[in-house]
């Protein structure tokens, strides 16, 4: 008998389902670029600001299948002046399977966008370098530690509004005074 069989009686024998996080598929659903005032800004030294914004979904396709997809919008400004924007949609197809909720929710948010980042991060690098500029290297995101700081966040929040709603506000005006 093959360790691949023992490991699945073991689980039919539990009756717990095992856990499994895969990538299906890693593709690239759209990339757009656009170099803004040329020639000026080949003219002057290369120092840009870098802004990005990056946006995460999720949809369930089938059972246990799931689609992700991360779009990330970078905004390199030098000298005050938009030099070049870029749009990568990067996607994923994961099967996920035995966990709970809160589980699936974090796999979903966090760990597949740490797989796809670095393949859209490398389409910003070439655009970038196709463009004919130094390459912009976008530094690495930790999604699972932004995931856990927006909960503990909301958690946060949470209790704030569960604090104030056990507050008792007695104001000067509710007191009955007698005289």
């Amino acid at each position: 008998m093959s360790n691949e069989n023992l490991t699945e009686e073991k689980q039919s024998e539990n009756n717990q389902p095992s856990n499994k996080f895969a990538v299906q598929r890693i593709y690239s659903s759209g990339s757009t670029y656009k170099l803004s005032h040329v020639p000026q800004i080949f003219k002057s030294e290369w120092k840009p600001k870098i802004d990005m914004e990056i946006q995460a979904k999720n949809e369930k396709m089938e059972e246990n299948i799931f689609n992700v997809n991360l779009t990330i919008n970078v905004i390199a400004k030098n000298n005050d002046m938009t030099a070049f924007t870029a749009e990568v949609n990067q996607g994923g197809i994961f099967n996920v399977e035995g966990f709970s909720e809160e589980q699936l929710k974090q796999i979903l948010q966090a760990n597949a966008a740490d797989i796809l980042f670095p393949y859209a991060s490398k389409k910003i690098t070439d655009m970038s370098v196709e463009a004919t500029l130094p390459p912009i290297i976008l530094q690495p995101i930790s999604f699972a530690a932004v995931y856990a700081q927006q909960k503990q966040n909301a958690q946060k929040e949470q209790n704030k509004q569960t604090e104030e709603a056990e507050k008792i506000i007695v104001k000067e005006s509710d007191v009955i005074t007698k005289h």
